[in-house]
Protein backbone atom coordinates (compact mmCIF):
# COMPACT_ATOMS: atom_id res chain seq x y z
CA UNK A 1 0.00 0.00 0.00
CA UNK A 2 2.80 2.35 1.49
CA UNK A 3 4.59 1.68 -2.24
CA UNK A 4 1.78 3.53 -4.29
CA UNK A 5 0.70 6.26 -2.32
CA UNK A 6 2.20 9.20 -0.63
CA UNK A 7 1.64 8.09 2.74
CA UNK A 8 3.79 9.88 5.23
CA UNK A 9 2.77 7.04 8.52
CA UNK A 10 2.61 3.21 8.81
CA UNK A 11 0.12 1.49 7.80
CA UNK A 12 -0.86 -1.80 9.86
CA UNK A 13 -2.57 -5.15 8.56
CA UNK A 14 -2.64 -8.06 10.49
CA UNK A 15 -4.26 -11.66 9.37
CA UNK A 16 -7.61 -12.24 11.36
CA UNK A 17 -9.82 -9.01 11.16
CA UNK A 18 -11.14 -8.35 14.50
CA UNK A 19 -10.11 -11.46 16.28
CA UNK A 20 -6.27 -10.82 15.41
CA UNK A 21 -3.90 -10.01 18.32
CA UNK A 22 -3.47 -6.25 17.40
CA UNK A 23 -7.40 -5.52 16.80
CA UNK A 24 -8.11 -7.53 19.96
CA UNK A 25 -5.12 -5.59 22.09
CA UNK A 26 -6.60 -1.95 20.78
CA UNK A 27 -10.22 -2.60 21.35
CA UNK A 28 -11.08 -2.36 17.49
CA UNK A 29 -14.63 -3.65 17.34
CA UNK A 30 -15.39 -2.11 13.33
CA UNK A 31 -13.43 -1.39 10.48
CA UNK A 32 -12.13 0.70 9.06
CA UNK A 33 -10.31 2.21 12.38
CA UNK A 34 -7.90 5.20 12.39
CA UNK A 35 -6.02 5.12 15.80
CA UNK A 36 -3.23 7.87 15.85
CA UNK A 37 -0.47 7.27 18.44
CA UNK A 38 2.69 9.27 19.71
CA UNK A 39 5.82 9.32 20.16
CA UNK A 40 5.65 7.02 22.59
CA UNK A 41 3.08 4.73 21.92
CA UNK A 42 -0.01 6.11 23.34
CA UNK A 43 -3.32 6.28 22.18
CA UNK A 44 -4.18 10.14 21.24
CA UNK A 45 -7.30 9.35 19.47
CA UNK A 46 -9.07 6.30 17.98
CA UNK A 47 -12.68 6.35 15.75
CA UNK A 48 -14.54 4.57 12.96
CA UNK A 49 -15.24 8.13 11.61
CA UNK A 50 -13.80 11.62 10.32
CA UNK A 51 -14.01 14.31 13.34
CA UNK A 52 -13.20 17.89 13.22
CA UNK A 53 -10.57 17.43 15.44
CA UNK A 54 -8.65 14.80 13.49
CA UNK A 55 -6.52 16.60 10.87
CA UNK A 56 -5.40 19.24 13.80
CA UNK A 57 -4.59 16.15 16.05
CA UNK A 58 -2.85 14.67 12.85
CA UNK A 59 -0.98 17.73 12.48
CA UNK A 60 -0.10 18.12 15.79
CA UNK A 61 0.68 14.05 16.50
CA UNK A 62 3.11 13.52 13.18
CA UNK A 63 6.39 14.47 13.14
CA UNK A 64 7.64 17.42 10.84
CA UNK A 65 9.54 16.91 7.22
CA UNK A 66 12.65 18.67 7.37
Amino acid sequence: LQENKDINWVQLYEPGGLESRMAVGLGVLSLPVTIILDKSGKVVKATSHYTPDLEEIIADTMPTKK
